[in-house]
């Protein structure tokens, strides 16, 4: 049996400030109050976590839509202002108007930051089972499950680090945590890729860590599902799926940013010839 402050004494979980010893913590009342193992306390806790988190990335997936189909009279607008900075039409005006739409749209571009809120968490859960995977927390030797009974030590036989990746890169390839995530082709299969060549390093962290990873991997490819059915949104009353606009390649990208680049110093150019014009007379 083990008691609330058991972690404290092995000089872990010392605040509730710092994440990883937050989610110390919280892991341990977890681990008391489930009377679970510690290799399931850390999957209720992820499950758990996630659970809380849920809402906010529904409406980040709503604002994601929303945005979605204004982007077009965004990029119009802004195509707008710099063919035509030379002409007189103000970087002021161009916020106005396209603050108009936003309002219009009730798009509040904040919530398409939320799915950072993984960030902070993820570092936390992974610091965290890090330190206690190297502190002798006891019951981590044989408190994991099926191949991996030992949650201080790496996967013997690599299934969770495959299985991580794999979801890692489905999840990707559904459409990221909201579901509706948009990448250029070329970074998209980067990213497909990535927790593939990862394994080099996630084969050698403990198997405690790579629960974790497992399970909130495998609920972001859930939540992402569900983000992307209609009668899900439907009955949230979210905004419907649009097909997002076709993305333009590596090429092409650098193509439209090298025009972007040379009409706007070309419209300085005339800006300050004109002022020094003004100058003179």
């Amino acid at each position: 049996s083990y008691n609330i402050g058991y972690l404290e004494s092995l000089g872990l979980a010392q605040s509730w400030l710092w994440p990883p010893d937050m989610f110390q913590h919280l892991l341990e009342l977890v681990h008391i109050g489930s009377h679970s193992s510690w290799g399931m306390s850390i999957v209720l806790l992820t499950l758990g976590i996630r659970l809380i988190c849920f809402p906010i990335l529904i409406k980040s997936s709503d604002v994601a839509m929303r945005m979605a189909k204004i982007k077009p009279e965004l990029d119009a607008l802004m195509s707008s202002y710099v063919s035509n900075t030379a002409g007189g039409v103000s970087l002021q005006e161009l916020g106005h108007k396209r603050k108009e739409l936003l309002v219009k749209h009730n798009v509040k571009t904040g919530w398409l930051l939320a799915p950072l809120i993984n960030l902070p968490i993820g570092l936390g859960m992974f610091f965290g089972l890090n330190s206690m995977s190297g502190k002798n927390v006891a019951g981590f030797e044989n408190q994991g499950a099926f191949w991996f009974t030992n949650l201080s030590e790496p996967d013997p036989f690599f299934g969770l680090p495959i299985i991580s990746a794999v979801n890692f890169s489905l999840l990707t390839i559904n459409g990221g945590e909201t579901g509706i995530q948009s990448l250029s082709p070329a970074f998209k299969k980067a990213l497909v890729v990535l927790p593939f060549a990862s394994m080099l390093f996630t084969a050698q962290l403990s198997s405690g860590v790579m629960v974790y990873f497992a399970t909130t991997s495998a609920w972001a490819i859930v939540q992402s599902a569900l983000l992307r059915n209609k009668a899900f949104r439907s009955v949230l009353g979210l905004s419907e799926i649009v097909k997002p606009v076709n993305i333009p390649s590596q090429k092409q990208s650098q193509n439209n940013y090298q025009k972007q680049w040379n009409l706007i110093l070309e419209a300085a150019k005339r800006a300050a010839e004109e002022t020094e014009s003004a100058k003179k007379k």
